[in-house]
């Protein structure tokens, strides 16, 4: 019954997310094929009206469900405008038949094994992420909290996508967002542009095999396949885009970044490297250096329209940056890794598997611009599509493990940040490849398609069987594996996500009285009642960002002071040495933070300016006339 309701539900979202976005793109005068990029389209601007609603304060679940109904009569009209005659329909080439079983069966695998997963992180999820879309439905806005990374890492799209799940079913099914519908929904566009591109080629097939073998590195709910669609309409839209296209397409392609990045800052620079790109091939292509010009400010324009609503949310918290001391001197991310090493460094993967698809894409993109020299030539499109695919795929690589790496993300946490634009770029990539085939001193023409491929899917092999296994075994694809099979890590899970552990929490909040601001630094904070009570939840991102800050008028203070998921009391040396700037830092602030909570125990036993309302082995709750400093 799950297993039905959840497959009607993903092919229901994707009907209505294709209908939004094909209405729009017949109000921007987009000429070419629409059926390709409607899905991101209509996702896009599905993000912008999340926005919009949370700076509004508006985003409760009737809202989110009067989107849908909207979205729903507009699907609609546009499956109406099909010609759907059955005399018109041919039967479907074996491949095809066959890229559709596959298809069908990675998302029924998918839905067995992850709808709702066994495992879930239980620092970046439960003490981060879960919180989110649970504060968006309790009080009709992601802002709220100083102490949490909402505005900093994440502007809130990807939480309130997950909102649509959370106000139907329980919060252990809210990945479903990406792990199923994203899933579903990539790996039918990776079919569909291979198709496009080489009409009969086994790409049909191989792509979605392909991006079944990639290891996508889970470690937490955010995005990872739903950023992909975004990316590959990003890519069509640019293909499609004609000096006689109208403001349309330029418009359309700026909301697409502006969705990539409310789903998740660390997107910003594919927007950036595609939006260039797609803007050197736009003057090259049209010969007009003015023209092109004004097709950047529409998209920038776009842009600023898609990600307005989300920066608005966090006025507030902007308006106090600097408020946070500077960073701290952290000892940096180390020697440059062997990117061609084969030893598994990145969670159980090697640096070698994503630096083989960056070349892959660097090499289609440098065969597609070799090819497209004859600017007037019938496959010009899809050169541009591969073109830019593969070169954004490719340099975003490369910035992040030269530049983002060593100044801020660390090299493992760098490669991991790309490997959906990797994902997405390699799709044109692979599937361009029987339109550009390669001739060696002038023999015979070569289609690479299958063996590159299978070169994917082989050094992938080892990851992938292994990651299919734990997700049948142990009910999760967390990158993290050993832990995640842990049977003492999968019972706290399951008991993190029970009623036992929501009424224990509660049943803290419900001694501070109703309206009273609290400030939570809990393992849980996603079981807090947000519409009882203004909630300050923290956790250790928030805590380094330039605007974190304690609210003057905090007279209430829950801590969990031990517990599973509790870091040790103490300066985590391993995290303060490692490899990883971001995380060196956030390691001194989960420090020095402790030490100011362990001072209002000092103060509760000195009868000063603190007392405890309720303790027990776990929490205890502060009554506080102000907080150390």
């Amino acid at each position: 019954m799950l297993m039905t309701g959840t497959a009607i539900v993903t092919l229901l979202s994707t009907l209505i997310l294709w209908g939004l976005g094909r209405f729009i793109l017949r109000l921007g005068k987009v000429t070419t094929d629409t059926h390709l990029p409607a899905i991101g389209v209509g996702l896009s601007a599905l993000l912008a009206a999340g926005g919009l609603l949370n700076a509004l304060h508006l985003a409760f679940a009737t809202a989110l469900w009067g989107l849908i109904g909207i979205g729903s009569g507009i699907a609609v009209l546009e499956l109406r405008r099909l010609d759907l005659d059955p005399s018109r329909w041919r039967k479907p080439p074996m491949l095809v038949l066959a890229a559709a079983l596959l298809i069908v069966a990675a998302t029924l695998f998918a839905i067995v094994t992850q709808a709702p997963p066994l495992g879930f992180n239980f620092h970046d999820d439960f003490e981060k992420y879960f919180a989110h879309p649970v504060r968006m439905l309790a009080t009709g806005t992601l802002a709220g909290s100083p102490l949490n990374s909402l505005g900093m890492s994440t502007l809130g799209g990807q939480a309130f996508l997950q909102a649509f799940v959370l106000s139907l079913l329980p919060i252990q099914f809210i990945n479903g967002v990406d792990a199923v519908f994203g899933l579903a929904v990539l790996l039918g566009m990776g079919a569909a542009i291979a198709w496009r591109l080489a009409p009969g080629s086994t790409g049909v097939l191989l792509v979605p095999l392909a991006i079944l073998a990639i290891n996508p590195l889970y470690v937490n709910t955010s995005g990872v396949y739903l950023p992909c669609i975004l990316m590959l309409s990003a890519f069509l839209l640019v293909s499609g885009d004609t000096p006689r296209a109208g403001a349309g397409p330029p418009i359309l392609l700026g909301l697409l970044y502006a969705g990539l990045v409310a789903i998740k800052v660390t997107f910003l620079p594919f927007a950036v490297v595609h939006f260039a790109l797609a803007l050197g091939t736009h003057c090259w292509t049209v010969g007009a250096w003015r023209q092109s010009m004004l097709w950047a400010l529409r998209v920038l324009a776009g842009a600023a329209v898609g990600i307005a609503p989300w920066l608005l949310i966090y006025w507030q918290d902007y308006l106090q940056w600097g408020t946070n001391s500077a960073a701290d001197a952290v000892a940096g991310a180390g020697p440059l890794p062997n990117l061609l090493s084969t030893a598994p460094r990145i969670w159980g993967e090697s640096y070698f598997n994503y630096s083989l698809l960056a070349a892959l894409c660097a090499a289609a993109g440098i065969r597609c611009w070799w090819a497209s020299r004859d600017r007037t030539g019938p496959e010009q499109r899809l050169l541009v599509l591969a073109l830019t695919a593969g070169a954004t795929g490719a340099l975003c690589y490369l910035l992040a493990i030269f530049l983002l790496g060593p100044l801020a993300l660390g090299y493992e946490n760098a490669a991991r940040y790309t490997i959906p634009i990797l994902t997405a770029a390699a799709i044109p990539a692979l599937g361009v490849l029987p339109r550009v085939p390669w001739r060696w001193r002038g023999g015979a023409a070569l289609d690479l398609t299958t063996p590159l491929c299978l070169a994917v899917v082989l050094a992938f092999a080892p990851s992938t069987v292994a990651r299919y296994r734990q997700a049948w075994d142990y009910g999760s694809i967390l990158a993290f594996a050993p832990l995640a099979r842990d049977p003492v890590y999968i019972d706290y899970t399951a008991y993190a996500l029970s009623d036992r552990a929501r009424d224990r929490v509660r049943g803290l909040q419900n001694q501070v009285p109703p309206s009273e601001p609290l400030l939570a630094w809990i393992s849980t904070p996603f079981h807090l009642d947000y519409a009882r009570n203004p909630i300050i939840d923290t956790e250790p991102a928030g805590m380094t960002t330039p605007w974190a800050r304690v609210p003057s008028d905090i007279h209430y203070v829950l801590w969990q002071y031990r517990g599973y998921a509790v870091r040790p009391p103490g300066l985590d040396l391993e995290l303060v040495t490692g490899q990883d700037p971001t995380e060196q830092i956030t390691a001194l602030r989960i420090y020095r933070f402790g030490l100011r909570l362990q001072e209002l125990s000092t103060w509760a036993t000195a009868g000063e300016l603190a007392r405890v309302v309720a303790k027990d082995d776990e929490f205890v709750l502060f009554a506080v006339t102000r907080l150390p400093d």
